[in-house]
């Protein structure tokens, strides 16, 4: 049952779920039906209403709720990570997951129904793969896209985002550097490069511009949002500057959503220490760097993802949306 709420938006906020065993930031994922909602287990709630299901949980060996990382999805199956690795799982929840690696940690994955590939920090013999992929039922070798020889060119910075878009695997590194190469492996293409030497705290790539937050080198208290375009010469914008940690963004035509909080005598909400926790989702035009707030409260907002339609985020373990 929908649970419509106050809102500064054009629209009513309406809260579609309360999604069991979420913490942290736990990733969305939405397709023509549902909005899929990582957690201790991967929900699927109708975007139409109706009650979260549990398609599965990213493990079969532990009894132990692992938390999501990451997950992304096809016409039929879900990708997920998690502390236990990466595993996938039917949409329709009626077999069990695969696993189809073991490494850990991986927190970020992309598709295009016939590979996943995925970012990593595995080092050996002083050379660190940073993309690599596998076929999407596991089979076969792992290939790795990119890496680097530490000995020859100096570690260029963790993969902050990463899609894949007709022949290629794009990617965003900390740094900030744009590049991409083509699917089977090859020449990396740098489109960008900065001396900005800060972390990127959220990004996405969408089919004409990436969107992506990075904190001040100077004063680790200001957050910059920055667009580029996708087409040449690659023009770099910054479009706001504010207090909050940007937790992560969602983008779609000209505008980008995005979800960030503040606190205050505790630590980060995904650590669930004491203190004053204040989080917000606002709207941003990528153009004119215009825009508004969505929601914001004392809640721990997480990830936010949109459709043709709709925006959805987290609050607390509130799985929300509005119309756009």
């Amino acid at each position: 049952m929908f649970v419509a709420m106050a809102v500064s938006a054009c629209s009513p906020i309406v809260e579609l779920a309360r999604i069991p065993f979420v913490s942290g930031r736990a990733p969305l994922a939405v397709d023509a039906t549902s909005v899929y909602v990582g957690g201790g287990g991967i929900f699927a709630v109708p975007i139409s209403g109706g009650a979260p299901v549990l398609v599965g949980f990213p493990t079969q060996y532990s009894a132990i709720l692992p938390h999501t990382l990451a997950v992304a999805l096809d016409d039929q199956f879900i990708y997920a990570t998690s502390e236990y690795g990466m595993f996938r799982l039917p949409k329709t929840g009626n077999a069990p997951s695969r696993q189809l690696l073991g490494q850990a940690d991986l927190r970020t994955i992309a598709t295009d129904g016939q590979f996943v590939y995925w970012s990593t920090y595995d080092r050996h013999n002083g050379v660190v793969d940073l993309i690599q992929a596998i076929y999407i039922n596991g089979t076969g070798p792992i290939t790795t896209l990119f890496s680097v020889d530490t000995a020859v060119t100096p570690y260029p910075g963790s993969i902050a985002a990463l899609a894949v878009d007709g022949n290629y695997v794009i990617f965003l590194q900390d740094g900030v550097r744009l590049a991409r190469l083509p699917k089977q492996g090859g020449p990396v293409e740098e489109l960008i490069s900065t001396p900005n030497q800060s972390n990127v705290l959220a990004a996405v790539i969408g089919p004409e511009r990436v969107v992506f937050a990075t904190s001040d080198v100077v004063d680790p208290s200001k957050t910059w949002i920055s667009t580029v375009s996708r087409q040449p010469p690659f023009p770099l914008v910054q479009l706001i500057q504010t207090s909050f940690a940007v937790s992560s963004i969602a983008l779609s035509g000209g505008r980008a959503w995005w979800t960030g909080f503040n606190s205050a005598g505790g630590g980060p909400p995904e650590e669930n220490s004491s203190g004053a926790i204040y989080g917000c989702v606002r709207e941003v035009d990528t153009t004119t760097g215009g825009g508004r707030t969505l929601s914001e409260d004392g809640a721990r907002f997480g990830s936010v993802v949109v459709d043709q339609r709709s925006v959805y985020w987290m609050e607390d373990n509130k799985l929300l949306t509005v119309r756009r």
